[in-house]
């Protein structure tokens, strides 16, 4: 099986494993081309991630799977796969008023919120915006270069 495909099954079910627990938000941050990821939940959601409100889960497991995209020749992105799969989860989050976040260390609030937008409900999108005191216009800046990536992943 090709490791890339095997790495993308794996992060999925950890991902529907750690989607039990829908009592906190729930967020995947990635190196900026997605080439990795790593699981974190948060007590707060602000326009940004920091390390202090941060909380990194299932370090173990993501390991493993990183050792196998390590093998991996040539570039590859993870944004695609794992964002359609944070959605087919958020509905759960968003019933109990949680955020399901993705996005790198480095993205600001605007690039954070256009990936919020996409995974969850409207009214969690909108908290977002008061939380990281952006208006949508600023969101609707990346609309270009977003759909690109994903166009491409």
């Amino acid at each position: 099986m090709d490791l890339f495909v095997q790495a993308v099954e794996q992060f999925e079910l950890l991902i529907d494993r750690l989607s039990l627990d829908t009592s906190r938000h729930f967020g995947v941050i990635g190196d900026p081309l997605f080439e990795g990821v790593r699981f974190y939940t948060f007590d707060v959601v602000t326009g940004t991630f920091a390390y202090d409100r941060a909380v990194e889960i299932a370090a173990d497991t993501v390991d493993v799977i990183e050792e196998s995209l390590m093998q991996i020749e040539g570039s590859h992105t993870l944004l695609g796969p794992i964002m359609l799969k944070l959605k087919s989860v958020a509905p759960a989050f968003n019933a109990e008023g949680k955020t399901v976040l993705m996005g790198s260390w480095g993205m600001g609030p605007a690039e954070i919120g256009w990936l919020v937008r996409r995974i969850n409900e409207r009214k969690i999108f909108e908290e977002f915006l008061l939380s990281a005191s952006i208006d949508e216009a600023t969101v609707n800046r990346y609309n270009d270069s977003f759909s690109e990536e994903l166009k491409q992943a």
